[in-house]
């Protein structure tokens, strides 16, 4: 790309330099030790010049040794191969080295072509492609598959059921299944460079529970765990991959509540001492927001004999933009206990669960604080982002205003998703405490700031989404009272037209952003949201005008507090079924 100046580019051996230095006749020099430092160094410049009209120095030195973020591509949502492409590139720029697609069963298997069946996964040639892209951009790109648990779509085929103990979870002992996992690691060995593998392994809930107990009779979850967790590690030996897994289940292993979080449950000293020698664990955690919980959680696997990987997330999965202030508020003190763990393995993962309605690109203000840690960065936020997305850093964040809950500044909150999907027919919980005006303002703030840089053109789809709450909020404020006053004139001519209006033009724009991003494979489940939703909206005009009895608007509301106002309090009657 032509930013104006002139670039010259010095290697040095330490892959965590990066030295940015304007030089006096006008031309710049870029020292780096790899080539994701020399694109950090290349958007730090275009970010100066962009944002100050010159360019500045900079002296950064990276603290650990991959700096890894993965993309959840099997909620629904699978990002095309150029949509991985483009992402990479933002990922480099911004000093990230490591990449990971979260793939349950969205990758194709010759042998076994009814895994992943009709749910848009990568070819081999798919990968090859995305694997070469990495590569030149100096990241490697690592699979991230399951292996036992979490597989509920792969194994619910007939064809594959006999590899399935639960709904979720594959029937260890089974030699069918070590033929499955056989050839998902052949094909990610054969699609990717890496020798590195994710083997997953999380939250395998009734493992030995279903099928397994009805044939081989009554055995402890954990002894079945280590058995096959035996089996698989030495199937990667076997291919010369390293592999890693979630850590959860060897936490839970030892709580009496099976929590990972347990922090008074003992280890499982038998089970940990027969965990394979030179597993890889990677602890999560996504909700806790002091720094000593952290400190106590990686300690833990220090008694395990390792400083695990680190892994943070940002709050996506169940929001249409990303919740940032709630992803800093678990994320920083999380990174500040790795960084005094010394831990040199970062992970920040991008979840899509509830569909993957979100915005892929409203991560990135949280990607780019997260490899400005890890590089040591200055205080300019804003000029390294434009610097790498061209876009706003301020502004996307303000786009997260959309899901504070009343009275909370910051918080796990949703409520656009939960207002814009609960159903205005029932209206069986209160809405009173959340002001239309509000998100009215919102949407005028956001529709601003998309003119202001290239990149903030995708603040029209949290604008719209503001403006499509504040009149559903309207609707919801007067039903009640209108419906018993037996005065409905102005909710069917226009509070309801007008909620009815703005979802129309919201989906359109919805999915205009999915099939930019995405294959079209799981649009079909938002779709239904969406026209479930125009179609209740309907109905409920028709009722009103024809002044039917409605007998939820006869019972009693219940105003839920305001930690509660989250998407899944309304699964049940409500177009959430995911």
């Amino acid at each position: 790309m032509n930013i104006g100046v002139e670039v010259g580019f010095i290697p040095v051996s330490d892959p965590g330099v990066l030295v940015v230095a304007p030089q006096p006749d006008g031309a710049v020099t870029i020292t780096h030790g790899s080539p994701v430092a020399a694109q950090r160094g290349l958007s730090l410049l275009r970010g100066d010049l962009r944002l100050h009209g010159e360019a500045r120095p900079h002296r950064e030195q990276c603290r650990v040794e991959t700096l890894t973020v993965m993309f959840d591509v099997s909620r629904n949502a699978v990002l095309t191969v150029e949509a991985v492409i483009e992402l990479l590139g933002i990922c480099a720029g911004m000093g990230i080295n490591r990449v990971m697609l979260y793939t349950e069963d969205t990758y194709l298997i010759e042998a076994m072509p009814w895994f992943g069946h009709g749910r848009g996964g990568y070819s081999l040639d798919d990968l090859h492609t995305m694997d070469a892209a990495a590569t030149e951009l100096g990241i490697e790109l690592v699979g991230c598959i399951q292996t036992l648990g979490h597989l509920a779509n792969a194994i619910k085929w007939p064809a594959l059921s006999r590899m399935r103990d639960t709904e979720s979870v594959l029937l260890v002992d089974e030699p069918r299944t070590y033929e499955l996992i056989a050839a998902m690691l052949d094909t990610m060995s054969a699609g990717l460079r890496s020798r590195t593998i994710h083997l997953g392994m999380d939250e395998t809930f009734g493992l030995g529970g279903g099928v397994h107990r009805n044939r081989y009779g009554l055995a402890e979850p954990s002894s079945i765990f280590l058995r096959h967790l035996t089996r698989v590690v030495q199937m990667c030996r076997d291919r010369g991959l390293e592999p890693m897994i979630w850590s959860d289940m060897i936490l839970r292993a030892g709580s009496p509540d099976n929590r990972p979080s347990d922090l008074d449950a003992p280890l499982a000293a038998e089970f940990i001492a027969q965990l394979p020698a030179g597993l890889r664990l990677v602890h999560w955690d996504y909700n806790h927001n002091e720094v000593d919980h952290h400190r106590r959680q990686i300690k833990r696997h220090r008694d395990l004999g390792q400083v695990p990987v680190v892994a943070g997330g940002v709050h996506t999965w169940r929001q249409h933009w990303a919740n940032l202030p709630q992803t800093w508020r678990c994320l920083n003190p999380m990174l500040d206990a790795a960084s005094e763990a010394g831990a040199k393995d970062l992970m920040l993962t991008v979840w899509g669960n509830g569909g993957s309605e979100f915005d892929w690109f409203s991560a990135l203000p949280a990607v780019q604080t997260f490899a400005d840690h890890a590089w040591g960065a200055d205080d300019d936020i804003e000029a390294r982002f434009v610097g790498s997305v061209d876009a706003s850093f301020a502004a996307w964040v303000a786009a997260s205003e959309l899901d504070l809950a009343p009275g909370e500044p910051v918080g796990p909150s949703n409520t656009s998703v939960w207002v814009l999907w609960l159903d205005p027919v029932l209206d069986h919980v209160s809405v009173t405490g959340l002001d239309p005006q509000r998100y009215d303002t919102l949407a005028d703030r956001l529709t601003s700031a998309a003119s202001t840089r290239p990149g903030d053109r995708r603040l029209s789809g949290p604008a719209l989404l503001a403006r499509t709450v504040a009149a559903k909020l309207r609707v919801h404020h007067s039903l009640r009272d209108s419906y018993h006053r037996g005065a409905c004139g102005q909710l069917v001519d226009e509070l309801i037209p007008t909620a009815r209006e703005l979802v129309g033009q919201l989906a359109e724009a919805h999915r205009a952003r999915w099939h930019e991003m995405n294959r079209t494979q799981g649009w079909e489940l938002v779709e239904r949201r969406y026209a479930g939703l125009v179609s209740r909206l309907e109905t409920l005009a028709t009722l009103l005008a024809r002044g039917e009895r409605i007998d939820t608007l006869d019972a009693p509301q219940l105003d839920p507090p305001a930690r509660h106002l989250r998407h899944d309090l309304v699964a049940s009657g409500s177009l959430d079924q995911a």
